[in-house]
């Protein structure tokens, strides 16, 4: 089934509102994480789309999927010569990016910085005090790569976030829909959603099925919000397409 893409970077993608129609209908539950890849190439035309990131994504709130967070990564060969979708290097940073959101804003966690970041000599004291993007590695004076122009491999930057500042004692919570807060336009407590975004109203709780009342006539945002996170295009030294 055809769908409408959206235009961000100047790359074509797909984002929560372009599919909800063939996707809301089948849910039964509310998702903690969303990955989703389509070609860029038309197979039967033998054209493709320009191509400037290899991966985008949304946190948890108002531009994910039924209260979850969203990512995209592109089917890109045929035709270019990297494949986004088959590195692991770049699925787990884009999901990595839906994990941060939904650890600083939906799990009752008060962030020390929130991404407001002391100078890179600053001595961190108590890592589990705040949480970092993987974005945030050249400014998070906890990091290792602090104040450099190190691109470090994705998996050495989540396996530092991981080790260093995941507090188990945190109560995890990855979907707006779950957390127990009346948040993001809910109607009640999970339940519902702002009509102006309604691919990401909730379904109910996760074990209940799609209330047919809640199915929504098709809105897509204007303006249309930029994606908040990127994974950059590989190059041939750099074929992951690392931080």
């Amino acid at each position: 089934q055809d769908v409408f893409m959206t235009n961000n970077f100047n790359t074509l993608w797909l984002a929560p509102w372009d599919f909800q129609d063939q996707i809301r209908s089948r849910l039964t539950y509310n998702p903690d994480f969303t990955l989703i890849f389509n070609n860029i190439r038309d197979q039967a035309k033998g054209i493709y789309h320009s191509l400037n990131v290899c991966g985008l994504a949304y946190g948890a709130g108002f531009q994910g999927m039924a209260g979850g967070g969203h990512s995209w990564l592109p089917i890109t060969n045929p035709p270019l010569w990297f494949q986004c979708y088959q590195s692991s290097s770049a699925l787990i940073h884009e999901w990595m990016h839906q994990v941060h959101t939904a650890y600083t804003q939906l799990s009752g966690f008060d962030d020390k910085f929130d991404r407001n970041y002391p100078p890179c000599n600053y001595e961190v004291k108590d890592p589990l005090s705040y949480f970092p993007d993987s974005h945030d590695i050249h400014v998070d004076p906890g990091s290792p790569w602090c104040g450099t122009s190190i691109g470090p491999p994705n998996d050495e930057v989540m396996e530092h976030i991981l080790s260093q500042h995941w507090d188990p004692q945190v109560n995890f919570t990855a979907n707006h829909c779950e957390n127990g807060v009346k948040d993001y336009g809910e109607v009640s407590v999970d339940k519902g959603g702002d009509p102006n975004h309604p691919w990401d109203a909730c379904l109910g709780h996760s074990i209940r099925p799609l209330d047919a009342a809640q199915v929504v006539t098709p809105v897509r945002p204007d303006p249309i919000p930029e994606p908040e996170f990127f994974s950059p295009i590989p190059t041939p030294a750099d074929p992951e397409g690392n931080a």
